[in-house]
């Protein structure tokens, strides 16, 4: 695009200085090309910032600019909507998720060092912000990382901190983020992983929720919060949740109040409380009724109905990682 050269000059009791810097101006990749630096957002405010991130030698499959991140966001997006009425706001450009790539000029073993399970998310979060010249306390970042060794985790988050992320690990799928068969929907499983993760850097579930335990809920196994590892006592009975309607939104179990632990209006005074926090908006009512459509639709599917489970660790830090 060009360049432009600005010169400033002070005086004063010491004397006279002179100041020159140039701006470079680079032009703003169009929609739906690869984007390598963040484009003007649609709105200002608090947003969630996705990033697809590769070390230098890890795999390149453009899932940032071939459809495949911006169907996961989007159903996830609309399923929350028909959920709970609320959605979280992703930075967008013209309208489209914008999907930032950036690629680590260090190996997936330097990057990530001996780090595994819950701590994977720390040195990534750390390079982003390193690449990107510091993370935006007014956003939350959800980073897609195909890693080269399996991280022991599908997901993890810094509790209320900076963001979470997201580890492939559909090797079947040859390495899609969305069923190439259709027996899943979109939403599963990476749509609802980073629900789960970034509802993990927005703080829930928090230490004193009645049913919580370790950044989890323990009352019902559909809930989107619910985790590993238990808590002590006797192994839990596996409970069988529908896969189609998607994870519920802290319903409560056995018929215990429903909201009371991390979403909802019974959350106790003191408890984090996710459907008050400022990274959520109301969901356009359009929006609501086509995320309720895609439940109903998803429950007349002729495939039987499974039981997907979610294994991640969290990072019990809330306080965002060193840059």
């Amino acid at each position: 695009m060009g360049s432009l050269e600005y010169t400033y000059t002070c005086t004063g009791e010491g004397g006279t200085a002179t100041a020159r810097f140039t701006v470079v101006v680079l032009a703003v990749p169009p929609v739906g090309q690869r984007v390598t630096r963040d484009r003007p957002d649609d709105v200002p405010g608090n947003q969630t910032q996705f990033v697809s991130m590769r070390s230098s030698d890890g795999p390149d499959r453009g899932h940032d600019w071939n459809g495949q991140m911006e169907t996961v966001i989007n159903s996830a997006v609309v399923f929350l909507a028909g959920k709970t009425g609320k959605i979280p706001v992703v930075d967008t450009y013209g309208g489209r998720p914008d999907v930032l790539f950036v690629q680590s000029p260090k190996t997936h073993a330097e990057l990530l060092g001996n780090q595994s399970g819950g701590d994977v998310i720390i040195p990534l979060l750390n390079e982003l912000g390193r690449l990107i010249g510091g993370l935006q306390e007014k956003k939350k970042y959800i980073i897609f990382y195909e890693p080269l060794s399996n991280p022991g985790v599908a997901g993890s988050a810094v509790l209320g901190g900076a963001g979470g992320g997201i580890y492939p690990f559909y090797t079947q799928w040859d390495g899609a983020l969305v069923d190439p068969d259709g027996n899943f929907p979109p939403f599963i499983p990476y749509g609802r992983n980073w629900l789960h993760e970034l509802f993990h850097a927005l703080g829930a579930v928090g230490q004193f929720a009645p049913h919580g335990y370790r950044g989890h809920v323990m009352d019902d196994q559909c809930d989107l919060m619910y985790g590993f590892p238990q808590p002590p006592g006797p192994p839990v009975e596996p409970q069988e949740c529908i896969t189609a309607t998607g994870p519920e939104i802290d319903r409560g179990g056995d018929g215990r109040t429903p909201g009371d632990d991390w979403f909802g209006d019974n959350v106790p005074a003191g408890v984090f409380n996710a459907k008050l926090s400022p990274f959520l908006i109301p969901a356009p009512p359009e929006m609501v009724a086509m995320g309720k459509a895609m439940m109903r639709a998803q429950t007349l599917r002729a495939e039987p109905a499974v039981r997907y489970e979610f294994r991640e660790e969290l990072v019990l830090l809330p306080k965002r990682p060193h840059q």
